[in-house]
Formats: C-alpha cells, structure tokens, sequence
C-alpha cells in the first residue's frame, strides 16, 4: 500500500524540487497525493486464466495409493497455480495427497495434505501459495503436460472417493512476460 501511495503522487517544483530516482524530494517527500491516480492503481489488474476440473466418483481403498490425472494443453506461463480438491472420506487424517507436476516444470512434487485433521469427514480444499507455498514455485513456468494427484490411505477401516480435482491457472499478463 505505501508503494502505491508513493506511486500515485504528482510532483510539486519538477524542476527544483530535487526528486531522486525513487521519486524522492528532500522539500516536498513524493509529491502531492492524487486521489484518481491511487484508486486505479489499486484496482485490480486484469488476469487471464483457466480452470481444468474433472469429476469423479472413484474410490480411495484402504491402505493403498490411487492417481488422477489432468491434462494442461497451454504454454503460457503462469503467474499463480491452485488446486483444488474435492472428496469423502470417513477419517481424513489417513490420507496423505502429492501433486506430482509435468516434468517440464522441473518442479518436484508438492504435498497437499499429510495426515492432517484427524477423525474429520471429507475435506474440500483450494490450496494455494497462501496455504501451501511450495506452490509458488509453478511462478513462471509452463504447465503444459499431464497432471497426477496420487492419494495415499494410510491407515486400515476408513474408506472414501474422490469427487473432484482442479487446477486454477493464472497466467502472467502480456505486459509482464520476460
């Protein structure tokens, strides 16, 4: 916020008024604030993106590991990646959940979830880079290829299905690209 608001002032004295190359006077700070220049610069820019979700309704048995896949047929890098996850399951603190991402990124596999939350039923998630940040290392790349969630039951006598899986994209805008 303070970086938007050095950034939405108007010079006073251009010429005397000494600015430094932050935009910085000794006399007069960053200039007068404009109001206008502040709130279109807070706005929100403009984000290009896509979701690929796929529904199922396939089953999680009891101490083994299953795998889903999404396929991703843009390009573009992207500026953000989130999943989302969607299942029933009577103890989710059996289950262990792993992104394994397209070679191509050269990211390693990132876990989701790992025997987290105990005797709660089902879990409906988006993670992100908030919640999960090792996913803000997709920052950048392309995430063209095959996508594999791998859901492991860990422990006897719960049982469960997964119901969905999505990835959000954000992709960079044009005007950021390299």
């Amino acid at each position: 916020m303070k970086n938007l608001l050095k950034g939405a002032c108007d010079k006073i004295d251009p010429q005397g008024g000494n600015y430094d190359s932050s935009g910085h006077s000794p006399k007069y700070g960053y200039g007068r604030l404009n109001a206008r220049t502040a709130v279109e610069l807070a706005k929100p820019q403009p984000q290009s993106g896509i979701t690929i979700s796929r529904k199922f309704d396939a089953p999680i048995p009891d101490l083994q590991t299953v795998s889903f896949t999404l396929d991703v047929a843009d390009n573009t890098p992207v500026e953000k990646l989130t999943v989302g996850v969607k299942l029933k399951h009577t103890y989710v603190g059996d289950l262990k959940i792993t992104l394994q991402p397209p070679a191509n990124t050269g990211v390693n596999p990132v876990v989701l979830h790992n025997r987290a939350g105990g005797s709660t039923k089902n879990l409906k998630k988006t993670y992100d880079e908030v919640n999960t940040p090792m996913l803000a290392t997709f920052a950048g790349k392309s995430c063209r290829g095959t996508w594999t969630l791998k859901i492991q039951d860990a422990a006897a006598q719960d049982f469960g299905l997964l119901l969905s899986f999505s990835l959000g994209l954000t992709f960079v805008h044009p005007d950021r690209l390299p």
